[in-house]
């Protein structure tokens, strides 16, 4: 610690005496905190990449675009897609340590997103006949198989697969209603979502009865 030689006081953190102004004497004290040097982590570097990477190609389409206007505006497709993107990955950091939410959460957004390029390309009607029932199957298998995997308890994702269940089967009703013209997906959707709930009434019925009386505040 310096000192300075007229007031006879200790400084600690400076050159001069705040009393005095006169130039300090003596060894300098270690630092009181540590320097912390700026690290980036790997995970921080690759979302710098991929966020540099996805703008950029937004600008250089939104460009080209500008330079050749007869073809169209198809740059906007491009940046609708860079926002989709990053959506599905918000979300999917957002609740990356909830498994059950994350996938029906994954599973609805990416639905919708479906609906929403096929009405904007037209309407083919795929959104409904095949991505729905794929993506709710998906997420019923995969509640199946990681969450016993994972040793998750029943209460922290009965609530989910009951959703992913009757989101299933909701592609079957449009079918019935003459909405989907080719039926075999939603029929496939439908009947594992009926053995899904079948199941969930079965053996987690009353977790599930407790889980709904909980969250819903019964």
């Amino acid at each position: 610690m310096k000192i300075c030689e007229k007031c006879h006081v200790q400084v600690r953190g400076s050159s001069v005496c705040p009393l005095c102004g006169s130039p300090l004497e003596g060894e300098p004290e270690l630092p009181i905190y540590p320097k912390l040097s700026r690290k980036i982590s790997g995970m921080g570097m690759l979302l710098r990449i991929m966020l540099m990477g996805t703008v950029s190609a937004g600008v250089i389409c939104l460009a080209m675009n500008g330079m050749l206007p007869e073809t169209g505006n198809w740059s906007w497709c491009v940046i609708l897609g860079i926002a989709s993107f990053w959506l599905c990955f918000f979300l999917l950091c957002r609740h990356r340590k909830r498994l059950p939410r994350l996938f029906t959460e994954q599973a609805f957004v990416l639905w919708l997103l479906c609906l929403f390029w096929d009405g904007i390309t037209g309407w083919g009607g795929w959104s409904l006949e095949w991505m729905g029932p794929i993506l709710f199957s998906a997420a019923q298998l995969t509640l199946f198989i990681v969450c016993p995997a994972k040793k998750i308890p029943p209460q922290e994702y009965v609530v989910c697969q009951c959703l992913n269940a009757l989101m299933g089967i909701f592609p079957a009703l449009l079918y019935l209603a003459g909405e989907i013209r080719f039926g075999v997906p939603a029929l496939i959707s439908a009947s594992l979502g009926g053995i899904t709930l079948l199941f969930i009434f079965l053996f987690d019925m009353t977790v599930l009865r407790r889980e709904l009386s909980r969250r819903l505040h019964l």
